[in-house]
């Protein structure tokens, strides 16, 4: 099988939650299906099997949110795959420009370990709740 996966980075997940890494893992894929619901039926691969339980390859199983799978020797045609590739691409939450320009002017009012990137309002690193809203900037 080949996998086209909506995934997430696993290396700081695994360094600051240790043994319950995949749990945080999953739970965050999860949250990111139900963030791009929309695409659940056009990228309808929500699990993956790595066929190995390895760390890594056992971390990235867990932090699968959505995609396309594909028999290796059943390969769509490349038009199929860009398709898919471009519905991947448009499901991951890219900030937007106005974002971008608001966390340049917000850069002193975030802990310098935190993302400031936001994505429609969320956190856009990991989804992480603690990171500090442009609206609590008391400079701005």
């Amino acid at each position: 099988m080949v996998h086209l996966s909506l995934n997430q980075g696993t290396t700081a997940v695994r360094e600051e939650f240790a043994g319950k890494a995949r749990e945080v893992l999953a739970d965050r894929a999860e949250f990111m299906r139900k963030r791009v619901a929309e695409y659940g039926a056009i990228l309808p691969a929500h699990s993956i099997d790595l066929g190995s339980t390895a760390r890594l390859p056992g971390d990235y199983v867990a932090g699968h949110a959505l995609g396309c799978s594909y028999a290796l020797d059943a390969l769509p045609a490349e038009a199929v795959l860009r398709t898919d590739l471009q519905n991947v691409v448009r499901a991951y939450p890219w900030p937007s420009p106005g974002t971008l320009r608001r966390a340049r002017k917000h850069r002193h009012c975030r802990a310098p370990d935190r993302p400031a990137l936001m994505s429609r309002g969320r956190p856009l690193r990991l989804f992480r709740p603690d990171v500090l809203s442009f609206k609590q900037c008391s400079q701005h």
